[in-house]
């Protein structure tokens, strides 16, 4: 009875005493990534003697609790300090670019619900609260995907160079920067997959036109669309009319012209916006098929014009949503 009423307030110490460390281990790594010091302690509370010899005697068992708790406690604490002084040292440094481009990648290595908890964690358990630093972050204005990249961007270029460039110009730099489309994987989505085609990124970008391929089943706002996981700058996107291989088979080139001045290449209006609900964002059209100048290699190349240059989402579909039709390309190649 004696061991069990010791194990159990020792268990709930062990698991306060891991939630602090746990906690001293987020702030150790953030502030290793931001403030050079000298070694951290290594050491780590070992298990209560009691846990590994049962056999001891009880008056050795409370012994063993009490050392080993003394000694989580004490590494506890120097952790603590160490990091509090660490923490002191942060006051007087100022926000470099490259202090800052450390912060963010550290919230982005975070999932949103971390973010969230780190927030309100902040909030309600901080000793001293910064009302004046919560209410900027509570506050602040969030900027589009496109143009936090582009401030990150400028704080590379700052921390580079520093700031010898203009504002325009470090954005001129900026988006000639952004990546071609060209042999870029991107992730290939659609409305619904027609049986028996590949329906892959590997299919649409093998060069062979005609082939299969992707296809949706028929009905109305069918879409597919290439996703890719940062804005591109496209100037132009290649289809092809499905006739060999599998369509073929299934009939499809005898069905008549499924590429047609009626089929359109289209982005969201808003990136933020289609992320947070793709299905009610705005669209703007920046490309229009046009099945009469294909290639003699079966290419047909639709050029696109985006309104602000770069575009991370590329839908091919009916301009009439409410048309029941299949979308189907041997072909989904941008650059």
């Amino acid at each position: 009875l004696l061991s069990t009423q010791i194990l159990t307030p020792t268990r709930r110490f062990d698991a306060l005493l891991g939630a602090r460390q746990e906690s001293l281990r987020r702030r150790e790594a953030l502030l290793g990534a931001l403030v050079p010091g000298e070694p951290t302690h290594k050491r780590k509370a070992t298990m209560p003697a009691h846990l590994k010899h049962p056999q001891d005697p009880l008056r050795t068992v409370g012994k063993s609790i009490g050392s080993d708790i003394d000694h989580a406690v004490t590494i506890a604490k120097l952790k603590s300090k160490e990091l509090e002084g660490k923490e002191s040292r942060l006051q007087v440094i100022s926000a470099t670019p490259m202090f800052r481009i450390k912060l963010v990648d550290q919230l982005e290595s975070l999932s949103p619900y971390q973010v969230k908890a780190m927030l309100a964690s902040y909030i309600l358990e901080e000793r001293v609260l910064d009302v004046s630093s919560a209410y900027k972050l509570m506050a602040a204005n969030v900027l589009p995907h496109t143009e936090l990249r582009a401030s990150l961007f400028t704080r590379w270029m700052e921390n580079a160079v520093g700031d010898i460039f203009p504002p325009n110009l470090v954005r001129i730099i900026y988006e000639y920067h952004a990546q071609s489309p060209k042999g870029v994987e991107f992730k290939l989505e659609l409305s619904s997959l027609y049986p028996s085609i590949a329906n892959s990124y590997a299919s649409v970008v093998d060069g062979k036109h005609g082939y299969p391929g992707a296809a949706t089943n028929r009905g109305a706002s069918q879409y597919i669309q290439a996703v890719f996981p940062e804005d591109v700058f496209a100037t132009k996107v290649t289809l092809s009319q499905p006739r060999f291989g599998v369509y073929a088979e299934q009939g499809w080139p005898t069905e008549g012209n499924y590429l047609h001045a009626h089929m359109v290449i289209e982005i969201p209006k808003s990136q933020d916006a289609y992320e947070a609900d793709s299905k009610t964002c705005e669209w703007v059209t920046v490309g229009r098929v046009r099945s009469d100048e294909e290639l003699e290699n079966g290419a047909i190349e639709v050029p696109l014009e985006l309104p602000e240059g770069h575009a991370r989402v590329f839908r091919l579909w009916n301009e009439d949503r409410s048309l029941n039709t299949y979308v189907v390309t041997g072909t989904f190649e941008l650059e």
